[in-house]
């Protein structure tokens, strides 16, 4: 395989990657697009000014309905949304986009949402990407596989005022951006 290009992931979810694209196999995506680069008008983190661009979210919800939810009520409150339904168009988003958050649900139809996260730790330019998993699955065994990917837990289902603190909790928790407040002006 040529060293410019990235393999989908090996695990469950790259086999139903595997499934959907039949004998052919899940496409090879190459390096240049798998690495998100921030375009002029947005760099991925928390924005800390009203003159920045909104903080960019990804939300991946195979429930339409939750889906539009989440969507509505983040763009509400100034957050860039955009939705995947399914782990391989997830896979396709973040290959392309920076985001600042991705709220991963972990039971999807062809993926699962841990597989995602480890995927995303994976990857050199998004290590630091902010994951909070929004589920169904409320057990301790969700929340420890969550925390031990350094990622938050949101139970389903949740209100809108929960789901904002999440968001904005781990947005401001970004361990890549320093803390403008804290240095002072210049």
């Amino acid at each position: 395989m040529n060293s410019d290009v990235i393999d989908m992931p090996s695990s469950s979810a790259g086999q139903s990657l595997k499934k959907f694209f039949g004998t052919v196999g899940a496409p090879e995506i190459e390096r240049s697009s798998v690495t998100p680069k921030p375009d002029k008008h947005h760099e991925p983190l928390l924005a800390t000014s009203a003159a920045q661009a909104p903080a960019r979210v990804l939300v991946v919800e195979d429930m339409i309905e939750i889906a539009a939810y989440v969507q509505r009520a983040l763009q509400a409150n100034g957050f860039e949304v955009w939705v995947a339904n399914t782990g391989f168009h997830a896979y396709e988003i973040l290959a392309r986009q920076a985001f600042d958050l991705v709220l991963l649900d972990v039971d999807l139809p062809d993926a699962n949402g841990f597989d995602i996260c480890k995927w995303i730790r994976g990857q050199e330019l998004m290590k630091q990407l902010r994951v909070v998993f929004c589920t169904g699955r409320d057990e301790p065994e969700t929340r420890r596989d969550a925390n031990q990917l350094g990622a938050g837990f949101l139970a389903k289902p949740f209100s809108m005022a929960s789901l904002l603190e999440h968001t904005k909790a781990a947005l401001a928790l970004n361990p890549s951006k320093p803390d403008s407040s804290a240095h002072g002006p210049g």
